[in-house]
Protein backbone atom coordinates (compact mmCIF):
# COMPACT_ATOMS: atom_id res chain seq x y z
CA UNK A 1 0.00 0.00 0.00
CA UNK A 2 1.04 3.76 -0.46
CA UNK A 3 0.06 6.73 1.71
CA UNK A 4 -0.05 10.14 0.83
CA UNK A 5 -1.10 12.19 3.70
CA UNK A 6 -1.68 15.55 1.34
CA UNK A 7 0.22 18.30 0.14
CA UNK A 8 -0.72 20.86 3.54
CA UNK A 9 -2.01 20.45 6.50
CA UNK A 10 -5.71 20.22 6.21
CA UNK A 11 -6.19 20.12 2.62
CA UNK A 12 -8.65 17.12 1.05
CA UNK A 13 -5.84 15.69 -1.11
CA UNK A 14 -4.49 12.64 0.41
CA UNK A 15 -5.01 9.29 -0.75
CA UNK A 16 -4.31 5.42 0.36
CA UNK A 17 -3.43 3.59 -2.51
CA UNK A 18 -3.74 -0.34 -2.52
CA UNK A 19 -2.42 -2.81 -5.02
CA UNK A 20 -0.83 -0.48 -7.06
CA UNK A 21 1.26 3.06 -8.12
CA UNK A 22 -1.09 6.39 -8.56
CA UNK A 23 1.55 7.84 -10.83
CA UNK A 24 0.01 11.28 -10.25
CA UNK A 25 1.36 11.13 -6.70
CA UNK A 26 4.87 8.79 -7.37
CA UNK A 27 7.21 9.05 -10.28
CA UNK A 28 10.73 7.98 -9.64
CA UNK A 29 11.57 3.70 -9.11
CA UNK A 30 10.49 1.85 -6.09
CA UNK A 31 12.73 -0.25 -4.43
CA UNK A 32 11.59 -3.03 -1.57
CA UNK A 33 13.83 -2.74 1.58
CA UNK A 34 13.47 -5.99 3.75
CA UNK A 35 11.78 -5.72 7.10
CA UNK A 36 13.21 -6.66 10.47
CA UNK A 37 10.41 -8.13 11.82
CA UNK A 38 7.47 -10.05 11.19
CA UNK A 39 4.06 -8.22 11.65
CA UNK A 40 5.51 -4.84 11.94
CA UNK A 41 6.99 -1.94 9.48
CA UNK A 42 10.68 -2.35 11.13
CA UNK A 43 13.44 -1.43 9.06
CA UNK A 44 17.21 -1.08 9.55
CA UNK A 45 19.00 2.17 9.12
CA UNK A 46 21.97 1.90 7.51
CA UNK A 47 23.74 5.76 8.19
CA UNK A 48 21.81 8.78 8.28
CA UNK A 49 23.17 12.65 7.11
CA UNK A 50 21.52 15.64 7.34
CA UNK A 51 22.66 18.05 5.03
CA UNK A 52 26.56 17.74 4.01
CA UNK A 53 26.88 16.12 7.83
CA UNK A 54 26.97 12.96 9.10
CA UNK A 55 24.78 12.15 12.13
CA UNK A 56 25.19 8.23 12.55
CA UNK A 57 26.60 5.28 10.11
CA UNK A 58 25.85 1.80 10.73
CA UNK A 59 23.10 -0.12 12.12
CA UNK A 60 24.45 -0.85 15.54
CA UNK A 61 24.74 3.17 16.08
CA UNK A 62 21.43 3.46 15.11
CA UNK A 63 19.44 0.56 15.17
CA UNK A 64 15.82 0.19 13.94
CA UNK A 65 12.94 2.29 12.64
CA UNK A 66 9.64 1.39 12.62
CA UNK A 67 7.55 3.11 9.66
CA UNK A 68 4.11 3.71 10.47
CA UNK A 69 1.90 5.50 9.32
CA UNK A 70 -0.44 5.94 11.99
CA UNK A 71 1.61 9.51 12.77
CA UNK A 72 2.87 12.16 10.92
CA UNK A 73 5.69 12.19 13.55
CA UNK A 74 8.88 9.72 13.04
CA UNK A 75 10.37 8.11 16.42
CA UNK A 76 13.77 6.99 16.38
CA UNK A 77 16.19 5.43 18.86
CA UNK A 78 17.23 7.94 21.76
CA UNK A 79 20.76 7.78 20.84
CA UNK A 80 20.24 8.35 17.62
CA UNK A 81 18.10 11.22 18.61
CA UNK A 82 20.89 12.99 20.51
CA UNK A 83 23.18 13.03 17.66
CA UNK A 84 20.96 14.45 15.54
CA UNK A 85 20.45 17.35 18.91
CA UNK A 86 23.94 17.31 18.42
CA UNK A 87 24.56 18.08 14.49
CA UNK A 88 21.76 20.51 14.89
CA UNK A 89 23.29 21.95 17.65
CA UNK A 90 26.74 22.23 16.13
CA UNK A 91 25.74 23.31 12.64
CA UNK A 92 22.16 24.73 12.18
CA UNK A 93 21.41 26.90 15.48
CA UNK A 94 20.55 30.09 13.55
CA UNK A 95 17.22 28.18 11.97
CA UNK A 96 14.82 28.96 14.46
CA UNK A 97 13.26 25.35 14.62
CA UNK A 98 16.46 23.74 15.84
CA UNK A 99 17.72 25.96 18.46
CA UNK A 100 15.60 24.50 20.95
CA UNK A 101 18.67 22.46 21.03
CA UNK A 102 20.95 25.48 21.28
CA UNK A 103 22.81 27.89 24.04
CA UNK A 104 20.61 30.86 22.47
CA UNK A 105 16.69 29.78 21.91
CA UNK A 106 15.23 32.39 19.09
CA UNK A 107 12.54 34.11 19.79
CA UNK A 108 10.38 32.60 17.04
CA UNK A 109 10.68 29.75 18.55
CA UNK A 110 7.92 28.10 21.05
CA UNK A 111 7.17 24.80 22.14
CA UNK A 112 3.58 22.89 21.45
CA UNK A 113 2.62 19.58 22.15
CA UNK A 114 6.55 18.82 23.02
CA UNK A 115 8.06 19.90 20.14
CA UNK A 116 9.87 22.65 18.72
CA UNK A 117 8.12 25.24 16.47
CA UNK A 118 7.58 28.38 14.79
CA UNK A 119 4.69 30.28 12.79
CA UNK A 120 4.71 31.47 8.97
CA UNK A 121 2.43 31.28 6.19
CA UNK A 122 4.39 29.12 4.37
CA UNK A 123 7.38 26.11 5.09
CA UNK A 124 10.20 27.87 6.68
CA UNK A 125 13.15 28.94 4.06
CA UNK A 126 16.99 27.06 4.59
CA UNK A 127 16.25 23.90 6.08
CA UNK A 128 18.45 21.16 5.49
CA UNK A 129 17.81 17.95 3.45
CA UNK A 130 17.53 14.57 5.73
CA UNK A 131 19.08 11.66 4.30
CA UNK A 132 18.23 8.27 5.56
CA UNK A 133 19.92 5.18 3.98
CA UNK A 134 17.85 1.70 3.82
CA UNK A 135 18.87 -1.44 3.79
CA UNK A 136 23.08 -0.16 2.77
CA UNK A 137 21.76 0.17 -0.84
CA UNK A 138 18.79 2.86 -0.66
CA UNK A 139 18.99 6.98 0.27
CA UNK A 140 15.58 8.51 1.04
CA UNK A 141 15.96 12.56 1.34
CA UNK A 142 13.85 13.58 3.26
CA UNK A 143 12.92 17.48 2.60
CA UNK A 144 11.77 20.11 5.60
CA UNK A 145 8.12 19.76 4.37
CA UNK A 146 8.53 16.39 5.12
CA UNK A 147 10.15 16.61 8.85
CA UNK A 148 8.25 19.67 9.62
CA UNK A 149 4.90 18.89 10.62
CA UNK A 150 2.28 21.75 9.45
CA UNK A 151 -0.58 22.42 12.15
CA UNK A 152 -2.99 24.94 11.71
CA UNK A 153 -2.49 28.02 14.15
CA UNK A 154 -5.60 28.35 16.26
CA UNK A 155 -5.45 32.05 17.04
CA UNK A 156 -4.65 32.75 13.41
CA UNK A 157 -6.62 30.81 10.48
CA UNK A 158 -3.97 32.82 7.79
CA UNK A 159 -0.67 31.03 9.31
CA UNK A 160 0.19 27.57 10.50
CA UNK A 161 2.77 26.48 13.00
CA UNK A 162 5.80 24.39 11.94
CA UNK A 163 6.93 21.93 14.13
CA UNK A 164 10.20 19.56 14.40
CA UNK A 165 8.42 16.03 13.66
CA UNK A 166 11.43 13.91 15.05
CA UNK A 167 11.21 12.21 18.36
CA UNK A 168 13.34 10.43 20.43
CA UNK A 169 11.66 6.87 21.45
CA UNK A 170 11.39 6.55 25.26
CA UNK A 171 11.89 3.92 27.57
CA UNK A 172 7.76 2.80 27.59
CA UNK A 173 7.35 2.64 23.49
CA UNK A 174 8.23 -0.14 21.96
CA UNK A 175 9.67 0.02 18.23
Amino acid sequence: FGLYVGSRAGAPDGALTIGGVDRRLFTGRIHYVPTIWQGKYAVAIHALTIGDYPVVSGVEQFGHCQIDSGTTLSYIPEAAYRRIQYVLRVHYCHLAVFSVFCEHKNRAMFIEDDMPCVRGVQYPKGYPVFYWQLDGRYSVAVPPEAYLKQQPNPSNSSESHFCFGIRPLTDNQEL
